[in-house]
């Protein structure tokens, strides 16, 4: 749940409180690791490999021209989905906080760390439903015409059969997916002064609007379906 970052921003935090370089420094290596972990679709997943040998069966950015994010044919999972931009559990985020802060407290000259957010920033934008919400993860961006915008609503029957194990597509509200990207592109607003980036904040608050089910539970699920139905 965002470990590395979480011990970025408590270096930072000391260099705040103390002024000693020392800590900064500890934040910049903590932030220039995880630029290394960054993949091609823009966020992270629960790990970074930093052994050169495993690296490539990675979409890191910082490796490569992104063009192909898939495994390569030699690995024995070919064809099979990568790694993927992981927005559950604040992975992400958390990652993209702590480069935003430490760029910002760098006056924005560490090319590296500069770079990594702001195409993180960008990448989420691109992978943001029409209807302002985010998937759980992905590798790769929405059809945009397959996601049209839909007030949340009941289905006229509730299936009792669990339809599988993929989810990862689905409007997501768990473990605070949404509200901890909503916060970091409202803090990426403050920090870049970039009006896309509260656009895209502002985006996802339409979406939790819409996502309020109707009476007798005007409440919200943990995510949804492509109809803005409560899904498995």
């Amino acid at each position: 749940r965002g470990g590395t970052p979480v011990v970025g921003l408590a270096y930072l935090r000391a260099y705040e409180t103390t002024g000693d370089a020392f800590y900064l420094e500890a934040a910049r290596e903590t932030a220039q690791v995880l630029a290394r972990g960054q993949h091609c679709s823009g966020g992270w997943d629960y790990i970074i490999e930093l052994d050169p040998t495993k690296r490539k069966n990675y979409p890191y950015r910082i490796d490569g021209d992104c063009l192909d994010q898939r495994l390569p044919e030699s690995d024995g999972d070919a064809g099979k989905p990568p790694p993927q931009t992981t927005l559950d559990d604040n992975v992400t985020q958390a990652a993209i906080r702590l480069l935003m802060r430490v760029d910002r407290e760098l006056k924005f000259q560490e090319e590296v760390i500069h770079e990594a957010a702001l195409y993180a920033l960008d990448q989420l934008i691109l992978a943001q439903y029409p209807n302002g919400a985010w998937p759980q993860r992905y590798f790769e961006f929405p059809d945009l015409a397959a996601f049209p915008v839909k007030a949340a609503s009941f289905p006229e029957s509730w299936s009792r059969r669990w339809p599988g194990p993929d989810y990862r597509s689905h409007y997501t509200l768990n473990d605070n997916a949404m509200l901890d990207m909503i916060d970091a592109f409202l803090e990426a607003a403050r920090i870049y002064g970039e009006p896309r980036h509260r656009a895209a904040a502002e985006k996802g608050g339409d979406f939790l609007l819409r996502a309020q089910m109707p009476e007798p539970q005007p409440a919200w699920a943990q995510q949804y379906d492509v109809d803005m139905h409560p899904a498995w």
